[in-house]
This record gives structure tokens, C-alpha cells and sequence, in this order.
């Protein structure tokens, strides 16, 4: 059949042409996929602080909560002014749809709390980051030798005046 395709160059090239397409199309859904992936694990470590700093979980259980949980903006954490007990305050509430199903409320200290783990959480991945950075400076290449960029360079010094 190959040899056929190459007799009619137009049918070859759109072969090709197909192959490229349907290869462009499998990179774009394993990059898509790993997004997702990544998206995920994000949006889990988020809700793991949210629990750990005082937030509570409430299940979209009922149909009035999984209509007001599709009416929020997913995987943000919203502000909400509340009278409770006769006095100001405000809430917090973090949706997700896709995770848990859920809603996480919480007071003022619990967003303090999530404040300060989140700050926590940049500055430790600032350090593991400072600290690989810090490893590969430490990697000698030329106790290795010229085998991944090619042979040495060749150096001709003229000297003046000698022949």
C-alpha cells in the first residue's frame, strides 16, 4: 500500500499530513491530562490546609446545596458578610464541585489560620526549590568530561615573531 502512496504524492502527503495531525492530537490530551492531574492535586492540597486550619466540610447532600454549590464559583475562596447573634462578622466558604462535592465554611480565624499555612506552604517550596537549584550548582560537569557536548575545543596560539 506504501508503495502505492508514494507513486500519487498528493495521497502521500496527506498521510503524512493525517500522522502529524493525529500526533499533534495525542500530545495536546497528555498535556491535558497532566494539567488535570495537576489541577487536582492542587485543589486537594488547598482543601487538606482548609481542614487543617479550621475550616468544616459540609456535604452537598441535598438538592438546595448541590444547586447553591453549582451557583459558586468552584475552587475559590469567597468572603461573605454574616450577622450572627446580633453582631457583624464575616465567612468564608471555598466550593468544590469536582473533588469532594462539597463546601468548606469558615470564621475568621480559620481563615487566619489558611493565611498563614499558605504562607508557610510558599516559603517551604521556596526552600526545596533554593535547595535543587542549590544541588545542581554543585554537579561538576568536567569531572565528566566532554562526552554530552562534544570533543574539547582546539586552542592555536601564534606567537609573534617565531616562524
Amino acid at each position: 500500500m506504501m508503495s502505492f502512496l508514494s507513486n500519487v504524492p498528493f495521497l502521500a502527503t496527506a498521510v503524512a499530513s493525517r500522522r502529524v495531525a493525529v500526533a499533534l492530537a495525542l500530545t495536546a490530551l497528555a498535556l491535558l491530562c497532566a494539567g488535570c492531574a495537576s489541577e487536582r492535586a492542587r485543589v486537594e492540597e488547598t482543601e487538606q490546609m482548609l481542614a487543617a486550619a479550621g475550616f468544616h466540610v459540609q456535604p452537598a447532600d441535598t438538592s438546595e446545596r448541590q444547586a447553591q454549590l453549582a451557583a459558586l464559583p468552584p475552587h475559590k475562596l469567597l468572603a461573605q458578610g454574616l450577622q450572627v447573634g446580633g453582631s457583624e462578622t464575616t465567612g468564608y466558604v471555598y466550593a468544590d464541585p469536582d473533588v469532594c462535592h462539597c463546601i468548606y465554611v469558615g470564621d475568621e480565624k480559620a481563615f487566619q489560620a489558611f493565611q498563614q499555612l499558605a504562607f508557610q506552604k510558599r516559603l517551604a517550596d521556596e526552600y526545596l526549590q533554593a535547595a535543587r537549584m542549590s544541588d545542581d550548582a554543585r554537579f561538576d560537569w568536567n569531572l565528566w568530561g566532554p562526552i554530552f557536548w562534544g570533543p574539547a575545543p582546539v586552542v592555536v596560539v601564534y606567537e609573534h615573531g617565531r616562524r
